[in-house]
């Protein structure tokens, strides 16, 4: 499954998209590049990663046609507008992002928050098996926690990247 790219701005001659679910990967949004470089309807392309952004600009640009290219090169389905979220959610997530930002970067893209979980997860499970505490849930309802975990960064890595 293609991951999803949304319009944020449309005017005529320019469209800008992002991809938020690749934000980030640089090879991701240099391939973006490239294909739409390829178009003739394109005149300027201008990609950051760090900002999942896509800028394009050109006299016959049509978000028809850069959808059509961009699904044909299995890059990204584009919708409309990405549905918004609520502010306590907004307010919730915007430290986790900085720390998934800060991880991703200083691990050069290897790990991030959902791997950090899923490790901390299995270990306390792995804890609470060692010290043989098996009376109460946690162990095992850590395991099943982390697994969860593991098995959406695989779906969602698997899905979304190309």
């Amino acid at each position: 499954m293609l991951p999803t790219g949304y319009i944020c701005h449309s005017a005529p001659g320019r469209l800008r998209i992002r991809v938020p679910s690749l934000k980030g990967d640089h090879e991701f949004f240099a391939a973006v590049d490239q294909a739409l470089q390829r178009s003739d309807a394109v005149k300027n392309v201008q990609t950051r990663p760090l900002t999942a952004s896509i800028l394009l600009t050109g006299d016959r640009i049509d978000a028809a046609r850069i959808e059509r290219l961009v699904v044909d090169n299995d890059l990204f389905r584009l919708e409309a507008m990405q549905p918004a979220l609520p502010p306590i959610v907004k307010t919730l997530i915007a430290p986790i992002d900085r720390i998934n930002h800060n991880i991703h970067r200083f691990t050069r893209g290897d790990v991030d928050v959902e791997v950090i979980v899923f490790l901390l997860l299995v270990g306390f499970g792995i804890y609470d098996l060692l010290r043989g505490d098996l009376r109460r849930p946690a162990w095992y309802t850590a395991f099943w926690y982390a697994s969860e975990v593991f098995n959406k960064y695989i779906s969602d890595h698997k899905s979304e990247k190309p």
